[in-house]
């Protein structure tokens, strides 16, 4: 196998139905594995300005369990006026991670 074959195999295994529960907003939040472009734009968002680059994340990473995006760019000014920052900061924060080795064994 090649070292290209690996990274493939690697990139299929990350899990797509990954979930958090945000009990305060009575909700859960599903990702799916985000590349390096999609992680490469939001992050150019952040270094404009964290702060709205933490609502950025949510409106294009946080789906629901169909794989559709929960948020829209009309969301933006509700989440950044309108939510708990510690909690929209930690979905937001886990939404950027990527899984490790020992999360992937466990699924």
């Amino acid at each position: 196998m090649s070292i290209i074959d690996n990274m493939r195999d690697h990139w299929n295994s990350l899990d797509t139905q990954n979930a958090k529960e945000v009990p305060e907003w009575k909700a859960t939040i599903y990702k799916q594995p985000m590349n390096l472009q999609q992680k490469g734009k939001l992050f150019k968002r952040m270094e404009v300005d964290p702060i709205e680059g933490l609502a950025y994340v949510l409106i294009h990473l946080a789906l629901n369990e169909k794989g559709e995006n929960l948020y829209t760019l009309e969301n933006k000014q509700f989440l950044m006026t309108r939510v708990d920052p510690d909690i929209l900061s930690d979905v937001a924060t886990w939404l950027m991670q990527t899984p490790t080795k020992k999360d992937i064994k466990k699924k």
